[in-house]
């Protein structure tokens, strides 16, 4: 890694999306490798909830930017010697549709063009596994599966990333030399908004009145952050990294959930096969708040499999910790910050 002892020598980390939660923990493990960071939102502040300490806070430059605002971008990357390109958001609300579509395809033709511009030579780009590594079946997708376009078809956020990651993808060719990372589901502590753990809070909740017969990869967001500097340095450029923790059922998360709260599990598991003939009234079903309250599309994904092949990435130096351990970590978090009770 790059290290350097003045601080006036130190090259300079500009991330885009600074404050969320994968945002604050990059931010924190750039400080401690020896960069400079600036963190790029539009509130320009720090988060409510931060993995960083007082001093390591005072050491960031926050600035208010719009990536929707080209030229406000560029000039708050002058001096960047890496860019990390975070921003988004996740929504599952089909009214969102086209919020979506504009943040992260023109944000992130914005991110190549600034990029270009200012010729910053490292460059991230932030995916999701999800533009590929969902299935019907359980499957393990790796960097050379196909998009699943006709499956995220009508979900907006996996769609949109994908739109954009193929944006990225045409730039590469021109020559910009973006490295491409795609986590898989992101948890631990520190998140903002409890947003990236939605789905554990539902079960918190008591909303969750049956598991669906889907599957999932989940993966520490601070070994995630540990590694995106990594796969910046080592990684080739126009290749979609897959970076997951644990392949593991809708039942065994669940369980394990339930494990670490002391909180009884839901007894019903819905079969495969029911779900494909009926996932129409299902989801219909699910919706109903005595049923759950479960919006139609979060039932939906939750009946797929969202496994991915990690090995990429680990012969580059990823190091994914024990899910038992992020999840116990995540869970105090957002206990002790009031996103569930006992």
């Amino acid at each position: 890694m790059t290290s350097f002892d003045e601080a006036s020598h130190r090259p300079l980390a500009v991330v885009i999306g600074g404050t969320g939660l994968l945002g604050g923990h990059l931010c924190q493990t750039l400080l401690k490798q020896g960069w400079s960071v600036r963190s790029l939102s539009r509130s320009g502040s720090a988060p409510l909830s931060t993995p960083l300490s007082a001093e390591e806070l005072e050491m960031i430059d926050f600035q208010p930017v719009n990536i929707l605002d080209e030229e406000a971008l560029y000039i708050a990357c002058e001096g960047a010697d890496a860019l990390y390109h975070l921003a988004g958001r996740v929504s599952r609300h089909p009214k969102d549709s086209g919020a979506l579509h504009q943040l992260h395809i023109q944000g992130t033709n914005n991110f190549l063009s600034v990029s270009a511009r200012r010729e910053i030579g490292l460059l991230l780009y932030l995916s999701t596994s999800g533009v590929s590594g969902v299935s019907k079946r359980s499957l393990e997708a790796d960097e050379e599966t196909p998009y699943a376009r006709e499956l995220i078809a009508d979900w907006a956020y996996y769609q949109s990333k994908l739109f954009a990651e193929e944006e990225v993808l045409r730039a590469c060719e021109r020559g910009l030399p973006v490295k491409i990372a795609r986590p898989s589901l992101l948890l631990g502590p520190g998140d903002p908004t409890g947003q990236s753990h939605e789905d554990l809070l539902l079960f918190l909740s008591g909303q969750l009145k049956a598991v669906p017969p889907g599957g999932l990869n989940a993966v520490d967001v601070r070994d995630v952050a540990s590694f995106l500097p990594i796969l910046m340095e080592r990684g080739e450029v126009g290749i979609g990294y897959m970076i997951g923790g644990t392949n593991l059922s809708a039942r065994s998360l669940i369980n394990q959930i339930a494990q670490i709260t002391d909180r009884p599990p839901p007894l019903l598991d819905l079969p495969l096969k029911a779900t494909k003939r009926a996932m129409g009234p299902l989801k219909w079903l699910s919706s109903i708040p005595m049923f759950g309250g479960i919006d139609p599309q979060t039932f939906e994904m939750a009946c797929h499999y969202w496994y991915i092949n990690n090995e990429r990435a680990i012969s580059l130096g990823f190091t994914p910790r024990p899910l038992s351990d992020t999840l116990l970590a995540a869970l105090r978090d957002l206990k002790r910050r009031g996103f569930y009770h006992d």
